[in-house]
């Protein structure tokens, strides 16, 4: 059981760096489109 949790934790925290790596590169591109103007 306790092996599952931290498998579930692990999975959490891999989809939590994701998410913030993809919002990273959602606000470079939003700063090259504003860099253009």
């Amino acid at each position: 059981m306790s092996v599952c949790s931290h498998d579930l934790k692990t999975l959490e925290d891999s989809l939590f760096t994701m998410n913030i790596m993809i919002l990273i590169s959602m606000v470079l591109s939003l700063l090259d489109v504003f860099g253009y103007f």
